[in-house]
Parts: structure tokens; C-alpha cells; sequence
């Protein structure tokens, strides 16, 4: 008898270690997905949504609007490669940082906001005026004193901007931004 009470104690000891040992790998687990997630969602060097997320976000969105209810507006910096040339990338990369965050506290609440590619940022929102648009672009783009300390005596920072309204919202969105550049 005192046998088969060792042997249920240590049955029970081994149970309690396995169902622990589980949810730590759980947990584990867990974290590494997560932290997968975050770097295939968020670009490495901003902390913007990837063009991936983007996609995926503005997809969603999309799914029951109606035609030109939204639009795109791409902002691309104007002869960054000069940056990044003459000062070097590391320069170059802490102004997209400070533009990054320059453009996330000053996006539309409902706006989703991703770095596309290198020097281009795009803007999905409801569609407005014009007037309220380029006011937005404006304010987006009135950058200059914020980045005195990285860019070059009497150097400005210019950007093109574009809009495109979408006015078929199943349409591919990669051939929306396209159209928005």
C-alpha cells in the first residue's frame, strides 16, 4: 500500500511538472509569434505599419466602401538619396525616424499610415475637400524646424505629394498606390 501512495504522489508530482512545463512552452511560444508578428506588421526602422500590414488594414476597410468614399496620398521626399549620400545613412535614418513620428502624431485618427518604400510614406483616409486635403498635406509635410538638427545648414527637406480617390474599392492595392504615386 505505501507503494501505490509513493506511486500516485510521484504520478501526481510528474503531472503537476508537465502541465507547468507546458504552459511555459505555451507562454514561449507565444511570445516568439508574437514577436514574429510585430516585425513582419511594423517597419525595423520606423515602427510604422509595414506596406504588408498596410494592405491588409486598408483591405479590410475597403471591403464595404463605396467608390471614391476613400482616398491615397503618397508624400515621397525629394532627392533623399542626396541625403544619404553626402550625410551618410545612418543621418538619413534618423530623419525618416523623426518624419515616421512626426507623421503618426499628426495623422487623422482614422487615418493608416505605412513607410511603402524607402523615401515614401502613404495615407489612407476618408476622402474630403480639396481644401481640408492640401491643408492635411501641408501640416504633414511643415517640417523643416523639426529636423534642423539633422539636415545641413539651409538645406529644406521638399516632398511630392499626390492623391488618388479610390474609386473602386476591390481593386488591387498595390495598383492603388501606383496611381497614388
Amino acid at each position: 500500500e505505501n507503494t501505490t501512495v509513493f506511486l500516485r504522489i510521484t504520478f501526481l508530482y510528474i503531472f503537476f511538472l508537465l502541465v507547468i512545463a507546458g504552459i511555459i512552452t505555451v507562454i514561449l511560444i507565444t511570445l516568439v509569434i508574437r514577436r514574429k508578428i510585430h516585425v513582419i506588421e511594423y517597419d525595423e526602422l520606423t515602427g510604422m505599419p509595414t506596406p504588408t500590414k498596410f494592405k491588409h488594414d486598408v483591405r479590410k476597410v475597403l471591403k464595404h466602401a463605396e467608390p471614391n468614399e476613400y482616398m491615397l496620398i503618397s508624400l515621397d521626399i525629394n532627392d533623399f538619396k542626396f541625403v544619404n549620400d553626402s550625410f551618410g545613412y545612418s543621418q538619413g535614418n534618423l530623419i525618416l525616424i523623426e518624419l515616421s513620428n512626426h507623421f503618426m502624431q499628426n495623422k487623422y485618427k482614422d487615418e493608416i499610415v505605412c513607410r511603402y518604400n524607402a523615401d515614401n510614406f502613404i495615407f489612407f483616409a476618408k476622402r474630403t475637400e480639396f481644401i481640408f486635403i492640401e491643408d492635411h498635406v501641408f501640416n504633414l509635410t511643415d517640417v523643416s524646424k523639426k529636423l534642423v538638427p539633422y539636415l545641413p545648414e539651409k538645406y529644406d527637406l521638399t516632398f511630392s505629394a499626390s492623391v488618388y480617390y479610390i474609386d473602386d474599392p476591390l481593386q488591387d492595392i498595390t495598383l492603388m498606390v501606383d496611381k497614388a504615386n
